[in-house]
C-alpha cells in the first residue's frame, strides 16, 4: 500500500491536511498511511476509495489500474466533498 495512497491523494490534487480534516485526524497519520507506518482500517479504506474514486483494491495495489487525470470539475466535486464526508464520520 507504500505510496498508493499518496498517489491517490496527489492524483485527486488533494493535500494531506484536506484528507485529515476528512477523518478528524492529523496530517501525520495520513502520512503515515502513506508511508506504511501505520495502515487504515477497513471503513476508513472505504471512505477513501470515495474520496479518490477508487477501489479499495486499487488503493491496497492489489490492481494495476488507478484513475488518473481527473478533471478539474471532477478534482472540485471531490473537495466540495469533503465537509460532508467530515459529518458523516463524525
Amino acid at each position: 500500500m507504500v505510496n498508493h495512497l499518496k498517489n491517490f491523494r496527489e492524483d485527486a490534487d488533494l493535500t494531506a491536511k484536506e484528507v485529515a480534516k476528512v477523518f478528524s485526524t492529523t496530517e501525520k497519520t495520513i502520512y503515515n498511511w502513506e508511508s506504511g507506518h501505520s495502515e487504515p482500517n477497513m471503513e476508513q479504506l472505504c471512505k477513501l476509495s470515495e474520496i479518490y474514486q477508487a477501489t479499495v483494491d486499487d488503493l491496497i495495489g492489489n490492481t494495476n489500474i488507478k484513475k488518473t487525470n481527473l478533471t478539474e470539475a471532477e478534482k472540485e466535486l471531490i473537495k466540495e466533498t469533503i465537509p460532508i464526508l467530515q459529518k458523516l464520520i463524525k
